[in-house]
């Protein structure tokens, strides 16, 4: 075969294919793979490539015979992977360890590493040059492992090629997929855009294509990516690139301000607080939340106008806190001459600070341990919509009060909101049900707040009844 990269013409020649199976037997059984493994989203191959450089300390030795047994004592602790994927029901998939083996094949390129530059695509999994060095390219189906457990595969392979006195990996191969299948019946907690079917709204003509190109960001370029960042602001790296490409990509598309754009970016679940993941689990932990704005936020407006749009950890400030800091900002963009906020900022924590010991005074309904007694069937899961209530709304629902009834348009809204959900979900009228609201304590009697104070001082009270009394 025949192939070159940019001018140069080489020769590869490859033999022909082969099945690496386990040195050793191995069960003959079907594995389920977890429900993060087999969402549709990771039913692809991935391919890789690894170059070598010719090493002095392997003179003599064949890396193809090398790779293939590393390979194959490798395949005796993870034989799931010399198995074949098949469909169970309801496009659940398993792997049947079959023990029939990896496809391999060798090859040799008569051209040496460093003449092929970046544009170099192997067809081999292992490839020999004419210097010495050579490739291992590689593609696995992403239903079976994620970037962490492909690599401990192949660290266990490298292990193996590096010496005949080792008997076992370092790192022993984990399956126990069941650890993450969804619960029964599921239940969505929170809203995933990542899984929103998003309806392409560009204009697929030839100027609006995409194409693909490769840059290559060094401390050079991320430095003066820095230097459009705001005084003092602090980001990692990830952080700067990932905004800096979504906004070049934003303008490049040209949307309306109006469009609803995300960027969306693979994160390794095992370092996540509450999930516990075995060592050795070489499945799939990753997740890929979308972060989601209006195009015009992510760039400046054609008016002239802009957005600020933030993240705050809100155990820092509540909404009042917030406001006074932004504040505080503006002030400062206004003019040179100001030197200070108008209002001084106050720390002052501990006046928050708990009793010693704690002395609980009132019965507390906002930390109880409620068990979720509703059915999770698709009938019951919650959507969310936006609705907006005027004057008018406000009107009709007061309407319904009983004549002389005094209350609020938080008291009302509430009550109406309240009852209208507890309806929804057609519970059993002995059910208890509650609702809560957030309450700035900055007036509440008897709680002393100096003023400029940017902590939290809000709670959460909640009301308790029976739904048939709602």
């Amino acid at each position: 075969m025949s192939t070159s990269s940019s001018s140069i013409w080489f020769t590869v020649t490859r033999q022909e294919p082969s099945l690496v199976v386990p040195e050793e037997p191995t069960p003959r059984e079907l594995k389920q793979l977890s429900d993060i493994d087999d969402q549709e989203g990771l039913r692809f191959q991935v391919p890789a490539i690894m170059f070598y450089k010719s090493n002095p300390f392997m003179k003599g030795e064949d890396p193809v015979s090398v790779i293939r047994e590393g390979l194959a004592k490798t395949l005796s602790f993870y034989y799931p992977f010399a198995g074949r994927l098949v469909e169970g029901p309801n496009r659940k998939l398993l792997v049947d360890c079959t023990s029939e083996g990896v496809l391999f094949v060798e090859a040799d390129a008569e051209v040496e590493l460093n003449q092929l530059g970046d544009a170099i695509l192997p067809g081999s999994p292992v490839t020999r040059f004419r210097c010495g060095g050579f490739t291992i390219a590689l593609r696995l189906n992403h239903t079976m492992s994620d970037g962490a457990g492909l690599v401990q595969f192949l660290s266990a392979i490298a292990e193996f090629a590096q010496g005949k006195e080792v008997v076992a990996p370092s790192v022993s191969p984990v399956w126990q997929r069941e650890l993450l299948s969804a619960r029964h019946p599921p239940r969505i907690t929170c809203l995933h855009h990542e899984y929103e079917q998003v309806l392409d709204t560009n204009n697929d003509d030839a100027n609006s294509t995409p194409i693909h190109k490769p840059f290559f960001f060094s401390p050079k370029e991320i430095r003066a990516i820095r230097n459009h960042l705001p005084p003092h602001a602090s980001a990692s790296t990830f952080e700067v690139l990932t905004a800096c490409l979504w906004r070049c990509r934003t303008r490049a598309l040209a949307l309306d301000p109006n469009n609803t754009v995300r960027v969306s970016c693979v994160v390794n679940g095992r370092s996540l607080p509450g999930l516990i993941v075995p060592h050795g689990y070489y499945g799939n932990v990753i997740t890929y939340p979308a972060a989601v704005s209006k195009a015009g936020k992510v760039t400046r407006f054609r008016c002239g106008g802009f957005a600020i749009a933030l993240r705050l950890n809100h155990t820092m400030s509540d909404r009042a806190g917030l406001v006074q800091f932004l504040s505080a900002i503006a002030e400062f963009a206004q003019g040179k001459e100001v030197t200070a906020p108008s209002v001084s900022p106050v720390w002052q924590r501990e006046r928050l600070s708990a009793r010693h010991p704690p002395r609980i005074t009132c019965l507390h309904h906002e930390f109880e341990q409620v068990l979720d007694t509703n059915n999770d069937d698709a009938n019951s899961t919650p959507i969310q919509k936006p609705f907006f209530f005027g004057p008018k709304e406000i009107r009709a629902i007061r309407n319904h009060l009983p004549p002389h009834a005094s209350a609020s348009t938080f008291e009302v809204l509430t009550a109406c909101l309240w009852r209208c959900r507890t309806r929804a979900l057609a519970l059993d009228p002995n059910n208890t049900v509650r609702v809560s609201c957030l309450v700035n304590g900055r007036s509440l009697p008897g709680l002393i707040v100096p003023h400029g104070y940017y902590g939290n001082v809000i709670t959460y009270p909640a009301a308790v009844s029976k739904a048939g009394k709602v």
